[in-house]
């Protein structure tokens, strides 16, 4: 198993036999069959030639444990060595709240519980006694509430998400990751945090408007259910937080991090979207004056997100004044303004790119703004304007480094998913694009963009 390639998927099932107090655990490894085996001549006969065992199934550990109310009351170690196999768990009382398997990423591989519910995982996202399982739990359920919403949304496009579209579930397991004091803040953080993306449903993954519509709405219902706890979690991270080189300030500010997140969410799509800006952009501006320059960057990026265009663009000027003066600090705010999501983000970026602080032929500059502006596929593929300004972007960067602007491309990577009227649009950007470079001299791009009409 450490020395063959790929790796093993294992579908297991859970099954409680009240009557005699057992627990059977049934899995079905894959992923072995129908791989084949590549040496050199010199290989064969040496110590990573399996010869036919390499078509056979793997033989790895499961460390596994029944969790009843946030307690192992069975657990142990199996080692799979069969394409599938049984065993029972017995003296088991009542029936446990969920199989917490694979604990403690016991083999390298993924699985699959066939027989968890959507009250199973969220029991395990807020108490299975392994951090790992309970990431998988939470994601599950995040992933799945998300695809659900984009549905909903697809199904009456003219109908704004609410937050009471968010399942309580969702709700309930979110809250208690980010008060579990018992994680690591970055921790809690990174688990709650919440991509624009729906990496478990393929055909969901062009629905870029529907799925950054959901996210947000997920996160704002989270805020309206558990408004004071944020906010004082918040104010009380900010209270304790001094500078001084301790790791446990980098697990505050991160988790304060997603507090303002979570504001900034409501700010768009919450109950009270008035007060919700309030309590961000307070919050937010205090953070541009910390000590801290991760804090700086998390308070300028919702700041700037949460005025208006006017107060929004004095600001920009602002900070340019103070942080334009050094390489490091300049590259940041770059970074902070190319990632604001506007209607005239395709403008704000525009001029950004003629002011002094930004340099094109500095890669940290150009690739900061491509990587943000392409990350917002919403707006750079899907509306007229963005599809202009991406094809003014790409071919201005990629005169000076191809490299930089690839990023671009990656967001055409949907485009066969797309309506015949929206994947002409996106080809014909693609091709006037191609119309403006120099096969000669843009060669490596050209060939990608050529890969995508073909």
């Amino acid at each position: 198993w450490l020395k063959r390639s790929y790796h093993p998927h294992v579908k297991v099932s859970m099954t409680f036999d009240e009557a005699n107090k057992k627990v059977v655990v049934a899995m079905t490894q894959s992923g072995f069959e129908g791989i084949k085996q590549t040496m050199s001549p010199e290989e064969k006969g040496g110590p990573w030639d399996f010869g036919a065992d390499f078509k056979a199934p793997w033989t790895f550990p499961v460390e596994w444990a029944l969790v009843k109310d946030g307690k192992n009351v069975k657990a142990g170690t199996r080692i799979m060595a069969k394409a599938s196999e049984t065993f029972e768990i017995t003296g088991v009382a009542a029936k446990p709240d969920f199989l917490s398997f694979a604990r403690g990423f016991s083999y390298f591989g993924t699985y699959t519980v066939t027989t968890a519910t959507t009250e199973n995982l969220a029991l395990q996202a807020c108490s299975d006694t392994d951090l790992v399982n309970r990431f998988l739990a939470y994601r599950a359920i995040a992933e799945g509430e998300k695809a659900r919403l984009v549905e909903l949304k697809a199904r009456s496009p003219s109908k704004d998400l609410k937050t009471t579209d968010v399942s309580v579930d969702y709700r309930k397991a979110h809250a208690a990751i980010m008060f579990d004091d018992r994680l690591q803040g970055m921790a809690r953080a990174l688990i709650c945090m919440e991509p624009e993306s729906v990496d478990s449903r393929p055909d969901l993954a062009h629905q870029y408007w529907f799925i950054s519509q959901a996210k947000t709405t997920m996160l704002a219902a989270v805020f309206d259910e558990y408004k004071e706890k944020i906010l004082k979690l918040f104010d009380t991270l900010e209270a304790a937080n001094k500078p001084s080189p301790l790791k446990q300030q980098l697990h505050d500010r991160a988790l304060k991090g997603h507090c303002l997140r979570l504001m900034a969410a409501a700010a768009k799509a919450g109950t009270d979207k008035k007060k919700a800006t309030e309590d961000a952009s307070k919050r937010a501006k205090a953070l541009i004056d910390s000590a801290f320059m991760s804090d700086r960057i998390r308070g300028v990026v919702n700041y700037l997100e949460l005025q208006e265009p006017k107060a929004r663009d004095a600001k920009i000027e602002e900070l340019k004044k103070s942080w334009g003066t050094q390489m490091d600090s300049a590259e940041e705010l770059i970074g902070c303004i190319s990632s604001i999501d506007s209607d005239d983000s395709p403008t704000i970026i525009a001029r950004l790119i003629e002011d002094k602080i930004f340099d094109i032929n500095l890669a940290g500059h150009a690739r900061r703004v491509v990587r943000n502006w392409a990350a917002n596929r919403k707006r750079c593929v899907l509306t007229d304007t963005g599809l202009e300004f991406t094809a003014k972007l790409l071919v201005t960067v990629a005169k000076v480094n191809q490299m930089s602007a690839y990023a671009l491309l990656d967001s055409f990577g949907d485009l066969n998913k797309f309506d015949e009227k929206q994947k002409q649009k996106m080809i014909a950007t693609l091709k006037s694009m191609l119309a403006k470079l120099d096969p000669a001299k843009e060669t490596s791009i050209c060939n990608q963009i050529n890969r995508l009409i073909a």
